[in-house]
């Protein structure tokens, strides 16, 4: 089973939301940096309150992007909290960074360069990595809820949800369950509650293609399924020169203007070279394309960096692109 995917994100967001911000839409109760800054059971405890995230709703009605972009930095506080208990970097290009990086000063770092083998990722380490930091997010919270039981208070249920959902993902899981897993984390998390609530979520497959005296190359495959747009089938592959070939098979209404813009923008400040190619059809299929049977195609256990930020930078993309359009389709009905 693993570690969960997209309930797991979704119910973390209301699992931690704490009160008391600054003027600034800070959370002063939230870890600054690092999961290190957890309080321990001796160390002093600041005042903390916790709140569902559907009673900031309540309390203050608003017109659904309104509430989005309020509500913003209070789930972003919640998912750099979840990032920080896991020792991972609060963004994917540090990720990768910090994977691809040598010399690392501390021991999270020097853990996540492991998993680079021969320049490419090694998803049973990936997968290893995950459940081991898992186990010791619970001991974090653990801490955590002892801490604040000193202080007299008993409204530590909510922390006891997510412990029980880090408990949970201590378990090993398949390579592209990994990838998935990992994906999730790093994709907008308010979109991610829109998805769930219309039961949306993707696909992944990570294959390498080989053909006989050539070098093998590397193949991503995403199938997402959108409120607006149907279901986007891409194929990410990696050319011999390093470069990634990307086909988006879509429907009539997908915005590749908009779609592509926003990629070949990220894919320049990330440094990766790419050419994708829209291919508009009047229905598309829930399953994931077939591949060319002129080569050997097999399940990877390794995926290179560079072909993994281009897949999450997409899949944010497109993900992000069909909740604006959502927000805009559910702005119009209020009116």
């Amino acid at each position: 089973m693993g570690f969960n995917t997209v309930n797991f994100i979704v119910n973390t967001m209301s699992a931690i939301y704490l009160n008391n911000t600054n003027s600034n839409g800070v959370n002063q109760n939230m870890p600054a940096q690092n999961a290190a800054n957890t309080p321990t059971a001796n160390s002093p405890q600041p005042s903390v309150s916790y709140t569902p995230l559907n009673t900031f709703y309540e309390a203050k009605p608003l017109s659904v992007a309104n509430q989005t972009l309020i509500s913003t930095v209070q789930v972003e506080q919640q998912a750099n909290y979840i990032k920080d208990l896991l020792n991972l970097p609060r963004d994917f290009q540090s990720l990768i960074n910090q994977i691809e990086g040598s010399n690392q000063d501390t021991q999270a770092l020097k853990e996540l360069s492991k998993l680079l083998q021969n320049g490419k990722i090694n998803l049973a380490s990936l997968s290893d990595l995950l459940v081991n930091n898992s186990k010791d997010a619970v001991q974090k919270l653990m801490n955590t809820i002892m801490a604040v039981s000193k202080m007299g208070s008993n409204d530590v249920g909510q922390l006891k949800q997510l412990m029980g959902m880090f408990a949970a993902a201590n378990t090993q899981a398949e390579a592209v369950q990994v990838v998935k897993n990992l994906l999730m984390l790093y994709l907008p998390w308010l979109p991610l509650s829109v998805r769930n609530d219309l039961n949306l979520d993707f696909e992944i497959g990570i294959k390498k293609k080989e053909n006989e005296g050539e070098e093998s190359l590397e193949i991503i495959t995403i199938m997402i399924q959108t409120a607006n747009f149907g279901n986007i089938l891409a194929t990410l592959e990696s050319s011999a020169g390093g470069d990634i070939d990307i086909v988006l098979n879509a429907g009539e209404d997908f915005p590749e203007q908009k779609v592509m813009e926003k990629f070949k923008n990220e894919a320049s400040i990330n440094n990766i070279k790419t050419k994708m190619t829209v291919q508009k059809n009047t229905s598309s299929s829930k399953n994931l394309p077939k591949e060319e049977q002129d080569f050997k195609i097999t399940t990877s256990d390794f995926v290179s960096p560079k072909l993994l930020l281009a897949a999450h930078s997409l899949i944010k993309i497109i993900i992000e692109v069909d909740s604006s359009e959502f927000i805009i389709n559910e702005e119009e009905e209020e009116n």
